[in-house]
């Protein structure tokens, strides 16, 4: 019964994350699935799978920050979600600000 269990949940969460990526990156959902059972692949093969937009170098990012914006180092950021008890869920809808994630 537990291993029944886990099956399923392990399944629900593929599914949620496959349909959170066929949503944001506008893919058909057995599109996405077929990427994710593919394993890894290289940062050219992502792009071109739509699954990513861009690859820049970390010194290429900045130059496309526009001027003004707060830029959180990731240990800084991980230092302060470690701080409150309950983290707070991001809103990516709060404001009209372009959001970036950077992930090595």
């Amino acid at each position: 019964p537990h291993r029944e269990q886990l099956e399923r949940l392990s399944k629900s969460l593929f599914d949620q994350i496959a349909a959170g990526i066929s949503q944001g990156r506008q893919l058909a959902p057995d599109a996405t699935q077929t990427l994710m059972n593919c394993g890894n692949m290289t940062a050219e093969q992502a792009k071109e799978a739509k699954l990513i937009d861009t690859i820049l170098y970390p010194d290429q990012v900045l130059s496309q920050v526009p001027e003004g914006t707060k830029v959180v180092p990731m240990r800084k950021y991980v230092k302060e979600l470690e701080k409150d008890e309950k983290p707070k869920p991001l809103d990516l809808k709060k404001d009209d600000k372009p959001k970036i994630a950077l992930i090595t």
